[in-house]
């Protein structure tokens, strides 16, 4: 079972002045318009060791960043495109759209206001105010599959993302959100009682998740790629193997969709 580990690294802990990249008159401007949705005002990557980049990379885009750069990789992989279609019986394009759309949630966890106060400078810069949570010490990746399992999926099961019998589905819709949180080398820790609450702010972070969730639905879940557990849920277990090297072999499995007891 692994334990939270600090993030102190160039991109997730960012290096800003003590003034930040934009001025105060701007800070007041971007907090008071009501206009803009609130995922824009959480930082993803922040300032790496060139000085010369940007203070921030905002959360949204990296997040699309990495589901455009799965499309990419899935796009040219051809073989692997066609046998996970083959695997899941839908056709190629829905799969890539069904794996991008996860992608596109990987760094749920730093919609969390703990998250995002390691960098109090860019929270001013974003919000206009200083973090009001300051206990960062659950990682991100944890803190995504936490909020997905204990208060996302409740409202992916009332907007019947994947149909009508998408609660049926949970497992299987764990599993995927559990591959793309778990993605620093480790599964998100889910052996210790984690509240979300405690790591989110209730009032700013759930409705920006949910605003996130909203506007990257139609990009990637079309009809097609939206039927994807469907076409999966008779089957008990999907197994496969990728052998990587003369020496390793990863071989992930992908359980069945529906509920059971083995799960």
């Amino acid at each position: 079972m692994c334990s939270p580990q600090p993030e102190v690294t160039n991109a997730d802990k960012p290096r800003l002045e003590s003034e930040g990249v934009l001025g105060p008159s701007f800070r007041a401007g971007w907090a008071a318009s009501m206009s803009v949705p609130g995922f824009y005002r959480y930082w993803g990557k922040a300032r790496p060791a060139d000085d010369s980049a940007a203070a921030h990379h905002l959360l949204p885009y990296h997040c699309l960043d990495v589901a455009a750069a799965g499309r990419v990789f899935l796009n040219r992989a051809s073989g692997l495109r066609r046998w996970l279609a083959s695997a899941v019986g839908a056709s190629e394009e829905a799969v890539v759209d069904w794996i991008c759309f996860w992608l596109a949630l990987h760094d749920l966890g730093k919609f969390s206001e703990a998250f995002e106060s390691q960098c109090p400078e860019a929270v001013l810069a974003l919000r206009g105010r200083q973090p009001r949570l300051a206990n960062y010490g659950v990682r991100h990746d944890t803190l995504g599959m936490v909020f997905w399992r204990q208060s996302l999926f409740d409202r992916v099961v009332e907007g019947e993302w994947f149909g009508p019998e998408t609660e049926d589905y949970q497992d299987g819709l764990h599993a995927w959100m559990g591959a793309v949180t778990g993605h620093h080398g480790q599964p998100p820790d889910l052996g210790a009682p984690i509240a979300w609450t405690h790591h989110f702010n209730r009032a700013e972070d759930s409705p920006a998740i949910n605003e996130f969730c909203a506007a990257i639905r139609p990009m990637f879940l079309t009809p097609e790629a939206g039927r994807v557990p469907t076409a999966l849920s008779p089957v008990d277990s999907v197994r496969w193997s990728v052998g990587t090297s003369t020496t390793t072999r990863c071989q992930p499995t992908l359980r069945a969709w529906r509920r059971s007891d083995t799960m």
